[in-house]
């Protein structure tokens, strides 16, 4: 008795008629197995992994703490049969990467999975693949900080997300790399008293206090008022005031891991406790330094705040 490429059990012309019923059954077997799971997992746990023919067919969970790359191999050095479909899931903390090989094709170029992601590719023909989207396609990924730090009051991290209460300032660390080449801050909380709200650009741990970053703001409020302010020279990005407000930011920050101007664009707004009053705005502006950046802080001019921000990388 032999078993196929992928499992499947076969009676050879040397086996004894006695070994067929055994056969028979072992292969009846194998077809069920395959109808209701596939070709089973292959469970991956180093920080490299090059697809197998037996893979064909499978779901391959990928699981370290750091980096993995997967690489998508050429026939020469591993001939998938056209049609055959293989899932990846990253069970890990580490970004996977899937690229395709020398002398192979990967279309749409190369998938990143973050932790709990799923991609299946295809082999379409000839060293080429494709995707199929599964999570791992264009949108937002959580981007998590590797650590935050805070003056006064309290902050706690969980995932992608810092929840913070009375602080005078929030910082977060690491959250920008190059997995993704733009990011999406969103925040909202509670102003505690009147306060320009304010975000600087973090490296190494360290805020960027220099006198270089720029801004505009264009305001309105619901009392028909509009207002516009911002400058050059500045020593942090400046957002509209708030007084004892609810405030909201969703701030886009571009190409922060380059060694290039890091620039910023967005919607910031505040709405009063008793809900009476509104204030928004449309900011933009750039960091004009080419440092790579990989973090921020968020403080207001005076006094405190309160509430959540969290960091998401834009998929390719």
């Amino acid at each position: 008795m032999a078993t196929s490429t992928y499992g499947t059990p076969y009676v050879q012309g040397s086996d004894l008629v006695s070994a067929y019923p055994t056969v028979s059954s072992s292969l009846a077997t194998r077809v069920d197995e395959v109808s209701y799971r596939g070709n089973g997992l292959n469970a991956q746990t180093a920080t490299t992994y090059t697809l197998v023919v037996g893979d064909a067919g499978k779901t391959i969970t990928l699981s370290n703490a750091s980096p993995v790359a997967v690489t998508l191999p050429q026939d020469s050095t591993a001939d998938l049969p056209d049609g055959a479909v293989v899932t990846f899931y990253n069970l890990g903390a580490g970004t996977v990467t899937i690229s395709q090989g020398t002398g192979a094709t990967l279309q749409g170029g190369s998938i990143t999975l973050v932790q709990y992601e799923v991609m299946s590719v295809i082999k379409l023909s000839a060293n080429t693949y494709g995707r199929f989207d599964g999570g791992g396609g264009a949108g937002l990924a959580p981007a998590t900080p590797t650590s935050i730090a805070n003056s006064g009051g309290t902050a706690t991290l969980s995932g992608n997300t810092v929840t913070f209460s009375g602080v005078t300032s929030v910082s977060l660390n690491g959250c920008f790399t190059s997995t993704y080449a733009n990011y999406r801050i969103v925040t909202q909380g509670v102003a505690l008293a009147l306060a320009v709200m304010r975000m600087r650009l973090r490296a190494a741990g360290s805020d960027l206090t220099g006198a270089n970053y720029s801004y505009g703001v264009g305001g309105w409020d619901s009392a028909g008022g509009s207002a516009s302010y911002g400058g050059g020279s500045q020593t942090s990005f400046g957002f509209p005031y708030v007084s004892t407000l609810r405030y909201g930011w969703g701030i886009d920050i571009i190409s922060p891991q380059l060694t290039q101007f890091t620039q910023i664009v967005g919607t910031a707004q505040g709405i009063n406790a008793a809900d009476t009053a509104y204030v928004g705005a449309s900011v933009g502006g750039a960091f004009f330094l080419t440092t790579a950046v990989d973090g921020l802080t968020i403080f207001p001019s005076t006094s405190s705040i309160s509430g959540t921000i969290a960091v998401y990388g834009y998929k390719n």
